[in-house]
């Protein structure tokens, strides 16, 4: 069994191709850019978006959390268990629950749903997160199955997470999208919450044992910046690197933190010159760089 937060079809940003993408829930960073933050707890949760409910009552029928005053719903966090039985009742869809356990089994027909358009376009499925190797017997048993469909596989991971760990999945994973949001070990504890070194460590071994890689750099120049030639430079000196991808910074995911309780970090978004000038920089030590907005 695994946790997850939902599965996306004909996504073209995770892979190579056309994919099915499945998000786990449940990471150990914490980044302050956070566009997916319904995936930051390993947990259950239940996000309230209001200005879709349609006072409607519905949930108040089998929930405590929920209760109607002067007409209006009313939610009540405290009381909420993170069930999620009011969520498919909820009429206007104001009611979302993160946090679905489900079997290999079940979810196995969901992802292969789309195997021709995976076949047609050099496709295939990507794990992502959160951090999918949180879970990590349940992502094994998906690629391996996966595997044996004749399936392309993707992992999407911060690569915070122990060697041994990410050595189980070479050979399972046709492609690893790893991100690398800083070089600066103290810059990365205030822009994560952890320090890097086993990041760049889990980096070096994919690329010893011939991993085929692909670089994601979250472009947020408050916290990184200053570092973008630092990290060309690096990964420059490596041969596992198949595509970089510079990714501006956006606050399009903003409205996903009120919903589950939390505030966003309010940041500018960077300029267009800044942009090109990363690119730039990325590209003088050789790399294949793409901007991630294309």
């Amino acid at each position: 069994m695994g946790r997850i937060v939902g599965i996306k079809r004909f996504e073209i940003h995770d892979g190579d191709g056309i994919r099915t993408t499945v998000f786990l829930k449940g990471c150990p960073l914490e980044c302050r850019w956070c566009h997916n933050p319904e995936c930051i707890s390993p947990k259950p949760q239940l996000a309230f978006l209001e200005k879709k409910c349609l006072d409607c009552g519905e949930c108040t029928k089998i929930c405590p959390a929920h209760t109607m005053k002067d007409g209006k719903h009313v939610y009540n966090p405290g009381l909420c268990t993170a069930c999620g039985k009011c969520s498919p009742i909820c009429l206007g869809e104001a009611l979302r629950f993160y946090g679905e356990e489900i079997s290999v089994d079940d979810l196995m027909p969901k992802l292969l749903e789309d195997r021709p358009f995976f076949e047609s376009s050099g496709g295939g499925v990507t794990v992502s997160g959160g951090e999918p190797l949180m879970q990590s017997e349940f992502v094994k048993e998906i690629l391996t199955r996966l595997k044996r469909e004749g399936i392309n596989t993707a992992l999407d991971t911060c690569g915070f997470v122990p060697k041994e760990t990410m050595a189980s999945v070479i050979g399972l994973a046709d492609t690893f999208l790893l991100d690398i949001k800083g070089f600066d070990e103290r810059k990365h504890i205030l822009a994560t919450g952890r320090p890097n070194g086993i990041i760049l460590e889990n980096l070096r071994m994919l690329n010893e044992r011939g991993a085929s890689v692909e670089i994601r750099i979250p472009f947020v120049p408050k916290y990184n910046g200053d570092q973008i030639d630092s990290i060309g430079k690096m990964l420059g000196e490596l041969t596992c690197i198949k595509r970089v991808k510079l990714l501006p910074y956006h606050d399009f995911g903003n409205s996903k933190y009120s919903p589950i309780g939390r505030t966003p970090e309010v940041m500018e978004i960077p300029t267009e010159d800044e942009i090109q000038t990363a690119l730039a920089e990325l590209r003088k030590y050789g790399l294949n760089v793409e901007d991630g907005r294309e």
